[in-house]
């Protein structure tokens, strides 16, 4: 029974202390401009037609 306590008390310590440091970081994340201020070049070390490309072609529609 003490080992569930001590598990219990050692979660809640740590969702609280979660949710403390995204109270705090959270307005430090706002005030950021926008990303990226200039276009992203993607380099894809493999060959054409494999999945790393494919994945890559997809990741650069998307944005």
């Amino acid at each position: 029974m003490k080992t569930s306590t001590l598990t219990r008390r050692h979660t809640l310590k740590t969702i609280t202390y979660a949710l403390l440091s995204a109270c705090v970081f959270a307005p430090v994340a706002m005030a950021q401009g926008a990303f990226p201020n200039k276009p992203i070049t993607l380099v894809v070390t493999y060959p054409p037609g494999g999945g790393a490309d494919a994945m890559a072609r997809l990741m650069a529609k998307a944005s």
